[in-house]
């Protein structure tokens, strides 16, 4: 039995692809590929894999030797060492590009869905964030009663300075809060009608998301679209009753 015979098909391409073989080895294995296409194709692709991959996981060594094919002396007896198989280079590296292209993978999806205004927060239905908001106490993010700072917020969030005009006695507004529902940028007004707690969810039309806005349990969702931007109030009323009291900064009141 000769010694090609004696091993695997893949320890045999191993060695055809690495120079591991002899003269006479290659020359029967090269004539075994030529009997069989679909090995001969599956040798060739591998060959330019491996040259991808050492171009790409170069290593720097000494121009006159070569860590791969070059084999190791011991400095006293001269006999060659047992080096590391290229094949298990190639593995490796395998294994390093995979890795590779899986952290690549995932920072692009990050940076997409940053660029989408953050996905993972768009699918909240505004509903539930109501309720939270209610049962947590329904407190703001944080009071925002100067007009100047109030604009500057949807400027920079939503791209459109607003301002809140004067409320009737019967409304007040709490401030502002940061809960997500369209996207990441979504920006939330807490106000109270009479003794019903409304919240106002402002964001860029581009957001807009239909499932994030299903009315339920009696909570009532109006959609309201000017200027670039949706508007979605959520209160237990039958009408919308803050929203309009929210214009674009040079806007006067109506």
């Amino acid at each position: 039995m000769s010694q090609n015979q004696a091993q695997p098909d893949d320890e045999l391409l191993e060695k055809f692809l690495d120079n591991l073989m002899n003269d006479d080895e290659r020359a029967s294995f090269s004539g075994a590929l030529q009997e069989n296409p679909a090995r001969q194709a599956e040798a060739k692709l591998q060959q330019r894999i491996d040259d991808s991959l050492q171009r790409m996981f170069a290593i720097t060594t000494p121009p006159t030797t070569n860590p791969i094919i070059t084999p190791t002396l011991d400095a006293k007896s001269g006999e060659r060492l047992a080096s590391r198989p290229v094949g298990q280079w190639r593995r490796g590296a395998v294994v390093a590009l995979a890795a590779s292209l899986m952290i690549a993978a995932a920072l692009t999806l990050a940076w997409q869905s940053a660029r989408r205004g953050g996905l993972d927060v768009a699918a909240r239905p505004l509903v539930d964030i109501y309720r939270n908001a209610v049962t947590s106490g329904f407190e703001p993010t944080y009071e925002c009663h100067e007009p100047e700072r109030f604009a500057a917020t949807f400027e920079r969030r939503q791209g459109e300075p607003l301002r809140l005009l004067e409320l009737p006695a019967n409304m007040r507004m709490l401030g502002l809060a940061y809960t997500g529902g369209l996207s990441r940028n979504a920006t939330a007004m807490l106000a109270y009608v009479d003794d019903a707690p409304v919240m106002v969810f402002v964001d860029r039309s581009e957001n807009d998301l239909q499932q994030a806005v299903q009315e339920a349990g009696g909570i009532h969702v109006f959609r309201e679209e000017r200027d670039g931007l949706v508007f979605y109030e959520v209160t237990p009323l039958e009408s919308p009753r803050v929203t309009p009291f929210l214009a674009r900064a040079t806007e006067n009141a109506p």
